[in-house]
């Protein structure tokens, strides 16, 4: 058991360093010419091309893991410092959803780390367009859909994210098709992504974004509603809509502080 502490916060270490000497790199280059968001993705995607390697020590495979999936959360935060408190929040939300669909553990870990890592291709995208101040044009809405498409690009030779990589990529389809970057339909698209879905969408519609104030609690719930069968699974929508209530009362109570 102390062995495996060790090899945890040797992991932990070793990411946090792995990202201030990136993130280092990645001011210096800059200051050269080279584009800041083509670094990240770089950088990004050499990280966990490494780790996707077989780990020496098995028993310390998960931790490294683990570990892993939390540092490329905290690089989001470089880029957009809300991004990381987004995640965060979903993360939490999606596990409690997960649990009330009775999903098992396992599949309650990929869905934790989808969720933490669902926004990752955002590094890519241009800081006018993540940080616009009202809506987006046609054109720059088309080069925002393209996070997902990088996300899947940086994350889908690593095999132990599993199902997770399918969060990274369809938590933007819609039960009716009209979703991006496939426009899967019902079923066709992955469960966990249908879960995640949800809580993501209940997350931007509270939270404040640079175009629009947050929502109140319940003209969110009122919006989920009206999109049950067009933009959210049904089955899954209905768990939702049922249970929101009561894990809200239980967060306020054991918070012992304002937001």
């Amino acid at each position: 058991m102390f062995k495996r502490r060790v090899l945890s916060v040797q992991c932990v270490l070793w990411g946090m360093v792995s990202l201030l000497t990136g993130w280092v790199l990645i001011h210096l280059l800059t200051s050269w010419g080279i584009p800041g968001q083509l670094l990240w993705a770089l950088f990004v995607n050499a990280g966990l091309l490494l780790l996707a390697r077989p780990a020496a020590m098995p028993t310390a495979q998960r931790d490294l893991c683990e570990a892993a999936v939390q540092g490329w959360a905290r690089a989001l935060q470089m880029g957009n410092p809300a991004a990381l408190e987004h995640s965060q929040r979903t993360m939490l939300l999606a596990e409690w959803l997960g649990r009330e669909l009775h999903l098992n553990e396992t599949d309650l870990q990929y869905l934790r780390w989808g969720a933490l890592l669902h926004d990752i291709g955002k590094l890519a995208i241009p800081q006018n367009i993540l940080c616009k101040p009202m809506h987006l044009s046609e054109e720059e809405f088309q080069v925002m859909q393209k996070h997902t498409e990088y996300g899947l690009t940086w994350m889908e030779t690593l095999e132990f994210l599993g199902p997770a990589r399918e969060v990274i990529h369809c938590h933007h389809e819609k039960w009716d098709g009209s979703g991006y970057p496939l426009k899967l339909k019902h079923k066709d698209i992955p469960y966990l992504a249908r879960v995640f879905t949800l809580v993501d969408v209940y997350d931007a519609l509270t939270s404040h974004r640079p175009y629009r104030a947050a929502l109140p609690h319940d003209e969110a719930l009122r919006i989920i509603q009206e999109r049950v069968g067009s933009h959210f699974d049904p089955e899954i929508a209905g768990v939702f809509l049922s249970k929101i209530n009561e894990q809200n009362k239980i967060a306020r109570a054991c918070d012992p502080g304002p937001c």
